[in-house]
Parts: C-alpha cells; sequence; structure tokens
C-alpha cells in the first residue's frame, strides 16, 4: 500500500514536543528527588523529638504512680529538663490544666488532669502529646 510521504513517522516538531515533555516530567522528579534527599533530617528530628514527648509523658506517670500523683503538675505550663540527643536539643513544655467531669473523656465523680506535652524539633516542627490522669475519688 502506498502512502503519502506526508503520512510516514513523526514530524520534527512532533519530536521536540516529546523531547520538551519528557524534559519536564525529568526536571519534576529530579526536584521531588532532591527535596526527599533533604527531608531524612527532618524525619529524625520529628522522631527524636516524639520520643522526648512521651519520655516527658512517662516520667510524669511514673511520678504519678510512685505515690506522689500532684508532683507539681497542678494548672501549670512548666518546661522540663533538656534533652540532647544526637547532639540536638529538644526541650519540652508540659501544660497541665483540671477538667471537669465529662470533658475530653473525663469520668462522672472523677479528679482529671490533662496534661500536654509539646516539644519543639531542632528543624521548626511541634510535636505534640497528650494524656488524661484521673483520680477517681
Amino acid at each position: 500500500m502506498n502512502h503519502p510521504l506526508s503520512h510516514r513517522g513523526y514530524t520534527f516538531l512532533e519530536v521536540i514536543v516529546v523531547i520538551v515533555v519528557i524534559g519536564m516530567v525529568a526536571a519534576g522528579l529530579s526536584s521531588a528527588m532532591v527535596t526527599s534527599l533533604q527531608n531524612p533530617t527532618l524525619n529524625r528530628e520529628v522522631a527524636q523529638a516524639t520520643f522526648v514527648a512521651q519520655q516527658t509523658l512517662d516520667t510524669i506517670l511514673t511520678d504519678r504512680r510512685s505515690g506522689d500523683p500532684a508532683k507539681g503538675y497542678d494548672n501549670t505550663t512548666t518546661a522540663f529538663a533538656t534533652t540532647i540527643l544526637a547532639g540536638k536539643v529538644f526541650t519540652p513544655t508540659v501544660t497541665v490544666s483540671a477538667q471537669g467531669a465529662g470533658s475530653n473523656g473525663c469520668p462522672a465523680g472523677a479528679d482529671c488532669k490533662l496534661v500536654e506535652v509539646s516539644v519543639v524539633a531542632p528543624g521548626g516542627a511541634t510535636i505534640e502529646a497528650a494524656t488524661l490522669l484521673i483520680d477517681y475519688e
């Protein structure tokens, strides 16, 4: 079957358009790759800040179980001891507030305190953790 010359293969313009589109996709992928290579540091700092927040909550729960439930955790905001992990400084801030029955899951007839821990990672990310301390009367 004979085809006219204009119907065989791709034109120069079509080839150029495909090359430009492939170049744009490659540029987008390389940009995403550079960003993903920079994120492991931030991810590590977020994981370390999460560890510090959980460790701070564990300290508060341990103090509570050791027979000193108040231990200065009454309606206050306190900066806890600074933790240094892999040469980076993490300072948790603890806020304790009384909760009335029925608020934030506090059961009726109980004295509850909401303990919130906030840790700012060196990269700027803020990690927050909370627990509800319940004393039944």
